[in-house]
């Protein structure tokens, strides 16, 4: 961290501290609708305009190390397919056989020259191609390139994976806007996945991000252990 960012958040951290009403011009904020943490629309809504439109952590580059390297993730809500083709591409696929939507791989990682559903066979290539259908000359006319796996935005940061469901979307370091300069300071390309553990919540999502978003508990609930 250079010294110019020291100063600033040392300096924010002042004004926070010397500060005895609301910014200048702050403006007075409304109530929050408990409706927004236990309405199931409004979940619905939260999952196809926000979770499946944003770019998400899916994992890290030494996970798919090598040509055939691939993993699974579901934080999008959905298991998709991360990747390392043969020509060493990285690229993600929904986790879904184009015939009957089997899964093409069920453990959460492995090595593969290419992936075969369990259920009727169908094979594809690692960079997402229909290579051979079981019974062929019963399927009339079938196209494979139209049956090709279907892909999901992949872009990286540094050694971090993210994904995106949206095709749309704007790429992810665009997305980042000046988020990614302060994220650069950390030597990304250098950093290596030592350990991941991933704990289940039993508690509404939005409850969880709430806590680690305000510090206006820590004065009641961190009272021994934040200054």
């Amino acid at each position: 961290m250079d010294a110019k960012t020291t100063r600033r958040i040392k300096d924010n951290i002042a004004f926070e501290a010397a500060r005895t009403k609301p910014p200048a011009g702050f403006p007075r904020l409304p109530d929050i609708a408990a409706a927004r943490y236990i309405d199931p629309q409004f979940l619905e809504l939260e999952k196809q305009g926000l979770w499946k439109r944003s770019w998400l952590y899916a994992g890290h580059n030494s996970q798919v190390a090598e040509p055939g390297n691939w993993f699974l993730t579901g934080n999008t809500g959905t298991p998709i397919l991360i990747v390392r083709d043969l020509q060493g591409e990285l690229r993600a696929f929904y986790n879904t056989c184009r015939h009957r939507g089997g899964p093409l791989v069920t453990e959460e990682a492995g090595q593969s020259r290419g992936f075969v559903c369990g259920y009727h066979g169908w094979s594809y290539t690692l960079d997402g191609q229909l290579k051979s259908v079981r019974d062929k000359r019963d399927f009339v006319d079938l196209d494979f390139a139209c049956r090709s796996l279907l892909p999901v935005r992949c872009e990286t940061l540094g050694g971090w994976i993210f994904i995106n469901e949206d095709p749309d979307a704007l790429g992810l370091l665009e997305s980042l806007g000046p988020l990614e300069s302060e994220l650069r300071q950390f030597d990304l390309d250098n950093l290596m996945l030592v350990h991941s553990r991933s704990y289940d919540v039993p508690c509404n999502v939005k409850v969880l991000l709430d806590v680690f978003l305000e510090v206006y508990h820590l004065k009641s609930i961190h009272q021994d252990t934040a200054d």
